[in-house]
């Protein structure tokens, strides 16, 4: 404890931040981990982006009719975990799910 203030360090790069755990809590810590370029779900000189799941959903149901998968191609376990490495917030559907997505895009389409 420094002046009232703790230290606390980035677990990545090591970067040591004085804060008054009483004033500003953790965000001092979330705002830098936001920049740090060795923080894991980073890549410098790029923000993260976020992933709109409806469009999402729309691209792979496009692709499984484009290539002829089965809707199952969704429920795989190593496509699942492919898309929860590029984005771990992913919210997963199953093969009724794209079912209906596929019939939405096809009466859409059509008209």
């Amino acid at each position: 404890m420094y002046d009232g203030k703790h230290k606390i360090v980035c677990n990545y790069c090591k970067h040591q931040h004085f804060i008054d755990l009483h004033r500003s809590g953790t965000s001092t810590l979330l705002h830098h981990s936001k920049h740090c370029s060795k923080t894991p779900s980073s890549t410098p000189g790029t923000s993260a982006r976020k992933i709109d799941h409806l469009i999402f959903r729309e691209i792979i149901v496009v692709t499984i009719v484009e290539h002829d998968l089965p809707y199952s191609f969704v429920e795989y376990i190593r496509v699942r975990e492919a898309f929860h490495y590029i984005n771990p917030s992913i919210e997963f559907w199953y093969r009724n799910t794209s079912v209906v997505d596929v019939l939405k895009i096809f009466e859409r389409e059509r008209n």
